[in-house]
């Protein structure tokens, strides 16, 4: 073999070897990882306090039905509370940055991280769930693309999440009613709409808020109602005359990068789950929210409305704290507000 010929070989065998490399350190070459031939096990952080608050059964169905559709090659370490030991309003970056797998959260406590998408926790915008589902059909595609290009974070489901109630101790049948009261919130908006009606807004941990109504700290609180049930809320607070103060959205993230790991299969099976846990979620919603309406009236909590002359109040007062907070983070914002004014008419 001529020097020439033997170089040209060599050179083309280098080729073989080295392009492979080379595509696959600049990502040139499949998207998904090989089928796993043992079971797999994925960190999955909730934020739920504890297991028996209705949305936490929804990521177990959820890591149930992915378990048993890939044939128990996915299996997940659920845990609720940020037992992975990062604060509820980290998920997000935690989740990008590889510490965990896969997390559930929501917009309120991501408000830090997502402004621009957190319209359901405006106070007195929506009415109920079903209109923020409306709301949340039109913006999930635009969040998932944010999500994705900030956070490094693949979104894989979201649903709607239950009505967050106002809760009193005493009475409240007018908007007066409520001046001087000690109300705890989440939310900076809705820290605003209560000083605006003359309340005091709190700040008080999870864990505090049944204490809290024992010891006087707190007069009231925005809550989902099933918490009545689910935490015993009704033997300290027997009062919701508003159904409705923020709607919160329910969010389920995993890392990009091991998304882009999973094999073609899991990403089909995990994109074929998105409708059916909302769907799982919905139902889950209407049928928890007047199971537990029934159980806490049944143990004395009053659901009687404020007026509708005093809700229009309520909404007038709100109304320049949403154009405030849309205006302040700007296009996106904007845009969300008048998505979710169109579904609801305010």
């Amino acid at each position: 073999m001529s020097k020439r010929r033997s170089l040209v070989l060599s050179l083309a065998l280098a080729a073989v070897l080295i392009v492979p490399l080379v595509l696959s350190a600049c990502g040139g070459g499949s998207p998904s990882g090989e089928m796993p031939t043992e079971p797999q096990t994925y960190s999955y952080n909730a934020y739920e306090p504890n297991e028996f608050v209705y949305e936490y059964g929804w990521q177990v169905w959820y890591a149930e039905q992915l378990n048993e559709r890939t044939g128990g090659l996915m299996n997940f370490d659920v845990r609720p509370a940020g037992q992975f030991g990062y604060p509820l309003d980290k998920f997000l970056p935690v989740t990008g940055e590889g510490l965990v797998d896969i997390s559930n959260t929501m917009d309120g406590n991501e408000s830090g991280n997502m402004p621009e998408f957190v319209m359901g926790s405006q106070p007195m915008l929506f009415d109920d769930y079903a209109q923020f589902e409306a709301f949340r059909v039109q913006m999930e595609a635009e969040l998932k693309e944010y999500l994705l290009e900030k956070w490094n974070v693949v979104l894989i489901a979201s649903a709607p999440m239950c009505d967050q109630s106002l809760m009193m101790a005493e009475p409240v049948r007018t908007l007066e009613d409520l001046k001087g009261k000690k109300i705890r919130v989440l939310t900076e908006a809705e820290s605003q709409f209560f000083k605006a009606l003359g309340a005091v807004p709190v700040t008080v941990m999870f864990p505090e808020l049944y204490s809290s109504f024992e010891r006087g700290v707190i007069d009231g609180m925005t809550f989902y109602h099933m918490g009545l049930v689910d935490m015993k809320f009704y033997e300290v607070t027997k009062y919701v005359p508003i159904r409705t103060v923020r709607i919160n959205w329910d969010l389920v993230v995993v890392n990009k990068d091991l998304w882009d790991s999973f094999p073609v299969e899991w990403q089909n099976t995990i994109n074929d789950l998105h409708d059916e846990y909302l769907e799982y979620a919905l139902a889950d919603l209407k049928t928890r929210y007047d199971g537990a309406k029934k159980i806490a009236e049944e143990n004395g909590v009053d659901f009687t409305p404020l007026p509708a002359s005093e809700m229009a109040k309520a909404r007038a007062i709100a109304d320049p704290i949403w154009e405030s907070y849309a205006k302040k983070y700007g296009d996106i914002s904007i845009r969300a507000l008048k998505i979710a004014r169109d579904v609801t008419g305010n």
